[in-house]
Order: C-alpha cells, then sequence, then structure tokens
C-alpha cells in the first residue's frame, strides 16, 4: 500500500482518524478489565501474548493524545483562538460534566468536592484520579496549545522545538522520584510527549513533507516491535525510577504513534469490509463518551456484579452498558454544541 499521489503519509490516519479511535478505546476497555475478561489465562504461551496484550493497553491513551496532537494543528488553522478554545470546551466538558454530575449525586459528594472535581481543580490540587484523569489532563493541552502554535509559525524547523520539549521531560522524569509529592500527574506528564510528537507530525502532514516507502514502513515497525520490547520490560522492573518514567512511556510513544499508520493500513485494506470499519468507527466517535462513562458504570456494576456472574459475561454486559450509555451521552451532548455553536 502506497499514499495516493499528493498526499502525505500521515493523510492515511486522517482518513482513518475515527477507526484507530475505536481500536485504541477497545484497547483500553481490555486493559481496564483484564481481570475478567481473558479467554486463556493460564494457557502457555496463548495466555502469556493475550495478558500482554492486555496488560500493555494503558498505551490506548497515548494513541489519543497523538491523534489530538495532529488534530490540533488542523484545527487552529481552520478557526480563531476563541473559536477553537469554544470547540475544544465543548467537545470535552460536556459529557465530562453530566457523568460527574451522575457521579457526585450517586455517591453522595459533598458540594465543595464536587464543585473543585467538576471544574478540574481537584486534578491538580488534590489527585489525578478524582475523575476522568484524561479529560482535565488533554483539557491543559487544549489550553496552551494556540501560544504554542503562535510560536511555531515563527520557527523554520518544528523539530527543534519538539526535541527540547522531549529533553525537559526527559531530565525531569529522570529526577522525579516515585515517592515524590503527587507521583501520580506522572500518569498525564509522560503523555506530554506524545501530545507533541503528534502536533509536529501534524505539521509535516499539513506541509505534505513526508511519504513513506517500503524502508521507511521497516524502519517504523522495527520501531513498533522496539517499543513492545520496552514496554514489556518495565513490567518487570516498575520498582526502578528510570524505567517507570522513561522506559515504560518511551515504549508507549513508539508503538502508540508507529501503531496509528499501520492501523490505518489494516483498515484501509478492510474497506470493502464496511461493517468493520463501521463498527470501529461507531466507538472511535464515542471513544471520550466512553471515557467518561467507563468509571461510572464500572464502579456501579462491579460491587454487585464481579465475582457473581461469570467473569466474560460480566465483561460482554459491562461493556453493553458502556456502549449504550455513551450512545445517549453522545447525541445529548451533540446537541448541546450544535445548540450553542449554530444559534
Amino acid at each position: 500500500m502506497t499514499e495516493k499521489q499528493g498526499d502525505s503519509a500521515f493523510d492515511l490516519i486522517g482518513r482513518y482518524r475515527l477507526q484507530i479511535m475505536g481500536f485504541a478505546a477497545l484497547w483500553l476497555f481490555l486493559y481496564h478489565t483484564q481481570d475478567s475478561c481473558l479467554l486463556f489465562p493460564r494457557t502457555p504461551v496463548i495466555g502469556d501474548v493475550e495478558s500482554l496484550i492486555a496488560c500493555n493497553g494503558y498505551a490506548g491513551a497515548d494513541v489519543f493524545f497523538f491523534l489530538s496532537g495532529i488534530g490540533m494543528v488542523y484545527s487552529i488553522s481552520k478557526h480563531t483562538v476563541p473559536q477553537f478554545y469554544l470547540r475544544r470546551f465543548l467537545r470535552i466538558w460536556p459529557p465530562f460534566f453530566i457523568s460527574g454530575t451522575i457521579t457526585a449525586i450517586i455517591f453522595k459528594w459533598s458540594i465543595p468536592d464536587y464543585l473543585l472535581t467538576i471544574t478540574g481543580v481537584s486534578f491538580y490540587s488534590k489527585s489525578l484520579f478524582s475523575l476522568i484523569w484524561f479529560v482535565p489532563a488533554i483539557g491543559t493541552l487544549y489550553l496552551i496549545f494556540p501560544l504554542y502554535d503562535l510560536m511555531m509559525r515563527r520557527i523554520r524547523h518544528k523539530i527543534v522545538p519538539t526535541l527540547i520539549i522531549f529533553a525537559v521531560w526527559g531530565v525531569l522524569s529522570f529526577m522525579w522520584k516515585s515517592d515524590a509529592p503527587r507521583g501520580d500527574l506522572s500518569i498525564f506528564t509522560n503523555r506530554i510527549p506524545v501530545f507533541f510528537l503528534g502536533v509536529y507530525c501534524g505539521y509535516l502532514s499539513r506541509e505534505k513533507k513526508v511519504r513513506f516507502n517500503s524502508m521507511a514502513r521497516i524502519a517504523l515497525f522495527a520501531a513498533w516491535a522496539f517499543g513492545i520490547i520496552l514496554m514489556t520490560f518495565s513490567e518487570y522492573c516498575e520498582g526502578m525510577d528510570f524505567s517507570h518514567y522513561m522506559i515504560k512511556y518511551i515504549g508507549a510513544m513508539m508503538v502508540s504513534s508507529t501503531m496509528c499508520y499501520f492501523l490505518a493500513l489494516i483498515f484501509d485494506k478492510l474497506k470493502k469490509a464496511e461493517i468493520v470499519g463501521k463498527a470501529f468507527g461507531l466507538v472511535g466517535v464515542m471513544s471520550l463518551e466512553m471515557y467518561c462513562s467507563f468509571e461510572l458504570v464500572m464502579n456501579l456494576m462491579r460491587p454487585k456484579l464481579f465475582g457473581v456472574m461469570e467473569n466474560h459475561l460480566y465483561t460482554l454486559l459491562l461493556f453493553v452498558v458502556v456502549l449504550a450509555y455513551s450512545i445517549v451521552l453522545y447525541q445529548f451532548t451533540r446537541l448541546i454544541r450544535k445548540k450553542i455553536m449554530y444559534n
């Protein structure tokens, strides 16, 4: 498969962006339910491979950060800064607000805790796990991106600030010990490089500067395989600060960024099997809503059903309920966006 004449190598990723997001959402679901969904947990080799895929599913979040970085480059070029902020806010905050409000009511949060959480203050002041960490994390990057883009427009060699971000992240990560205050924030800070890698790829894509030949694809596959090795190795040395903050997330960044291209190639090959693309695309469209609904639904279902129902039946029911709630949440927040943006 070669890119069409005039396309950049990243155009294929854009063409199947929703399907890739759907894959990432399902991979994350597998990661969070691996204690109940594995089919062959005790089978040699097959069980090990299945467990490896599931336990590395956290890289699905890196896929979202990478694709968001690419998307921001195109979004900022089509809208004014106020429009950019409004569109980003309306996309990520309504589902976060609705799920957070329902959670607060069901679990009887105090009003101060609710307000601090729903505004994202608790994310920085208390705990990354206050509520759906991805939303305030990506919201932070959205907030600073217009300033970064303004700087990047004045710089000819855009790889330079990207490398500087990587270097600063590497130094700080190496110095940030596992027992440091707010070590939980590393789950967010370690996704900053892959976001800005996506931003850099977005600039390359917009400028039509990169096309992949066969040798480039071999190099990308080698990077993907090496990333898998790093992620797997990090599972055996989590106690090491350097391993925890560097090896694991460098591997995840290599896997997530290269995998986007290979997934795009696969979906392009499967375009005649429309049902496959549509299924992944449907999940991709609602991936944020699934992110916002999973925590709430699992907290309600797990205490009552996990261990009571057969594991695979519980996982299937959990997925169906999450998907159903996500569809309702997506349609409702879509109406909100239309009402505000077109009135």
